[in-house]
């Protein structure tokens, strides 16, 4: 009976080499096989073959395995396919092994094909395993015909080329490949932007080089008049050992070291060039930047290096699209006029140890938001801020004891600023036409307020003036609606409080208090200070001291807080006395490490005085302390289990009025 069903299985091997399968009813098929892949192949296992198909067919792919669970896959179908499921034949020896013998089928197009063999057994171990591919496709005769007659060039043979319907062809070479047909070529000189090529001579057909036409590495740069013929590139100098170039791409580089040109306005190396300018790059080593160096110049930053110790007056002048600068500590000194006209510019950093500022230094810069002045500035000198109507914070440091003419006027969204204590005076239109301006705060050493100093101020509905009363001109409050608050207890205001100084102002005497909260401590009592402009001080609610924090135990002195809903405890390290005050129960405690007194391992040996009120002694409230003495209230009914436990109390009295002791 085996032999019947191995014979079985090799008929069934030849009919899969031979059979035919019809593509269609009218075509004549062909089917080619592949030889056996076989071998052992373990659990979960795999074997693999492949195969090069060109046209249209159906693929067979039979497999014998002892596995249980075998698959095939074909690489480029549509997926995994489990060989069980074609509902195929197996064959079942009797040797007691599974032998299955199967065939999967797919259409496939042209391609590579990976052919993969795998099994999901439930058994470990593995088994044999062989697999074998057949294809079969509709049989196809070539019918060639003519297509085109391609003549022999230089470069190959001529050929006739003959096509089939089936898209195949092939070429029909005949002849032997022609002469090149020669040509001259001149020199083409190289450049600065590109290499170039000698003469030579080269075939016009098949572009060949014959002789000659050899690469000419790039030049350098040819200048005639500073520009160069080739790319336009400009150069020139700036300082004694300072030069610089203008490459096409707009960006001004200068390099070198040491000192910059000073120029003249509008008379600058590059100013005729200015519209060509994108960005500048200066040298790490250069010192100084000439007057007028980049005025009008259309660039939206530059670096000032830290080398950069002095700058020329309108070295930046009416740069429009400057929006933020930066000074290096290294420079010293700003002069005049060095930023007029940059409107775009948003923010400035001023060197740090600067000492003065020029006058109208941020004049017109339209777009100016924040500025903080230098700590060793003195003065404010006329017209810095003038017209900055977009400036909203400035920083005025506290050595400065002037505000010149001028200084803020048309700051139009300047909101808020802070007086130093020490200014003395305010110049003429200093603040005017400051609209978002609001309260003022005056300190006392102010002596004067020029003419017109606030005229315009509409936002200002407050004034205070704690010092004697200033030298006020004329206008000095125009168009204000305000009422200015002094200090009548200082010299000077009987005659200052009957004018208006252009605007519509009432004076006020009465009392204007700053409240400044000191709060308790755990020693000290808390209050409120009250403090007038006139120096009038009082002092209310007051709060007396205690311990700190909602615990039990004080989170600043830990030396007290609560033990119990109205019971407080404080600790005096001078006595080491432990004393618990107020009125109800100690709380019961458990005497654990996570559930005990809050005194337990602050403090010890220390007496404990109990005050009149306590009506509980809480379970071990004072367990394992080296307690010197303890006075029990009168007030006390009940002491919990183990309040006293290992406290090696010393002395302790227990007063008649106590009717339940614990254990």
């Amino acid at each position: 009976m085996k032999h019947i069903k191995k014979l079985f299985m090799l008929a069934l091997v030849l009919f899969m080499a031979l059979t035919v399968l019809p593509m269609s009813a009218a075509a004549e098929t062909v089917t080619e096989s592949t030889g056996w892949v076989e071998g052992y192949v373990s659990a979960d296992g795999y074997m693999t073959d492949s195969i090069e198909i060109d046209r249209d067919c159906i693929m067979r792919v039979y497999f014998e395995t002892t596995f249980e669970y075998p698959w095939v896959y074909v690489v480029g179908s549509s997926g995994r396919i489990d060989a069980d499921s074609f509902n195929l034949t197996y064959d079942n020896g009797d040797s007691g092994e599974y032998p299955y013998g199967c065939i999967a089928r797919f259409n496939l197009e042209p391609g590579r094909y990976s052919v993969a063999f795998t099994t999901s057994s439930i058994y470990s171990g593995g088994g044999y395993a062989r697999m074998a591919i057949s294809l079969t496709y509709e049989a196809h005769t070539h019918d060639y015909a003519y297509t085109e007659d391609f003549g022999p060039t230089c470069s190959r043979r001529g050929y006739i080329e003959y096509s089939c319907s089936c898209g195949d062809s092939y070429k029909e070479y005949y002849g032997e490949k022609l002469p090149h047909t020669e040509a001259t070529s001149a020199e083409v000189p190289a450049t600065c932007l590109a290499t170039g090529t000698s003469a030579g001579v080269y075939c016009t057909v098949c572009k060949t080089t014959i002789s000659g036409r050899e690469t000419i590495p790039k030049t350098d740069h040819v200048y005639v008049n500073n520009v160069c013929t080739y790319c336009g590139r400009i150069i020139g100098t700036c300082g004694d050992n300072l030069e610089w170039v203008l490459e096409t791409n707009g960006n001004l580089i200068i390099s070198g070291s040491g000192e910059m040109y000073d120029y003249a306005k509008n008379t600058g190396p590059w100013y005729s060039l200015r519209d060509k300018i994108k960005t500048v790059k200066l040298s790490n080593k250069m010192t100084s930047i000439g007057s007028f160096a980049f005025q009008n110049l259309n660039i939206s930053e530059i670096s000032i290096p830290s080398s950069v110790a002095a700058i020329g007056e309108g070295a930046f002048k009416n740069c429009s699209s400057l929006q933020a600068l930066t000074f290096p500590d290294s420079v010293t000194a700003l002069p005049k006029d060095l930023l007029s006209g940059c409107t775009a510019l948003t923010k400035v950093t001023l060197p740090k140890d600067l000492s003065a500022i020029p006058a109208g230094f941020f004049s017109g810069c339209t777009s100016l938001k924040t500025v903080t002045l230098p700590k060793n500035i003195t003065a404010i000198p006329e017209k810095l801020f003038s017209n900055c109507a977009a400036l909203t914070t400035v920083t005025i440091p506290a050595g400065v004891v002037s505000i010149g003419n001028n200084a803020f006027s048309g700051c139009t969204a300047l909101a808020k600023i802070s007086i130093p204590a020490g200014v003395t005076s305010l110049g003429e239109y200093a603040f005017s036409g400051c609209t978002a301006l609001t309260d003022l705060f005056l300190p006392d050493a102010v002596a004067s307020i020029g003419r017109q100093a606030f005229s315009g101020c509409t936002g200002i509905t407050k004034m205070t003036i704690v010092g004697d009363a200033p030298a006020i001109g004329a206008g000095a409050f125009e168009n204000m609606t305000a009422t200015i608050h002094y200090n009548d207890a200082a010299s000077g205001w009987v005659d200052v409080v009957t004018q208006g100084y252009g605007g519509s102002v009432s004076w006020s005497a009465e009392h204007t208090f700053t409240s400044v909260k000191t709060q308790h401590t755990c020693t000290e009592r808390g209050y409120t200070t009250h403090t007038c402009i006139c120096g009038y001080q009082y002092v209310d609610s007051y709060v007396e001291p205690s311990h700190l924090g909602t615990g039990e135990l004080c989170h600043v002195c830990k030396k007290g807080g609560t033990c119990g809903e109205n019971l407080i405890w404080n600790y005096d390290e001078a006595t080491k006395t432990l004393t618990v005050s107020g009125t109800g129960a100690i709380k019961h405690y458990k005497g654990t490490s996570d559930n005990h007194a809050p005194w337990r391992g602050l403090f010890s040996p220390y007496t404990v005085i109990l005050e009149e009120g306590i009506t509980r002694i809480g379970t071990h409230a004072f367990d394992e302390w080296a307690v010197n003495g303890c006075a029990i209230p009168s007030t006390v009914k009940t002491i919990g289990d183990y309040a006293f436990e290992g406290s090696c109390v010393h002395e302790i009295t227990i007063p008649e009025n106590v009717w339940e002791i614990g254990a």
